[in-house]
């Protein structure tokens, strides 16, 4: 279900503008990230069901749109797109692996 006129489903947007939902992305102290939901009304039986549902499918991508600096405005899955973070693979979001420069092999 797209819910912004695009051709790319976003969760975050669903979440927000549908449910009426702010998210946020927190550490535990052992350092695993987890998502704190704040909810701006109160959800009937089929949409808190909904909001399980994508949150718990969506995870990984929530916490990817919701890593950016305090204050800062969570990213859209076409930011993450244009930014080579994310790309569709059989219809489906596949992240790119973090590529990290290799170094020179000593001879």
């Amino acid at each position: 279900m797209r819910t912004d006129g695009s051709k790319f489903y976003d969760p975050l947007i669903e979440l927000r503008t549908k449910l009426g939902l702010t998210l946020s992305r927190c550490v535990r102290p052992d350092g695993e990230p987890f998502l704190r939901v704040t909810m701006s009304r109160r959800l009937n039986r089929d949409e808190r069901a909904r909001a399980r549902f994508i949150l718990r499918r969506w995870r990984r991508l929530l916490l990817l749109q919701l890593d950016v600096e305090e204050g800062g405005n969570p990213r859209t899955v076409h930011q993450l797109m244009a930014r080579g973070v994310l790309h569709v693979q059989k219809g489906r979001y596949m992240m790119v692996p973090d590529v990290a420069p290799r170094k020179p092999a000593h001879r």
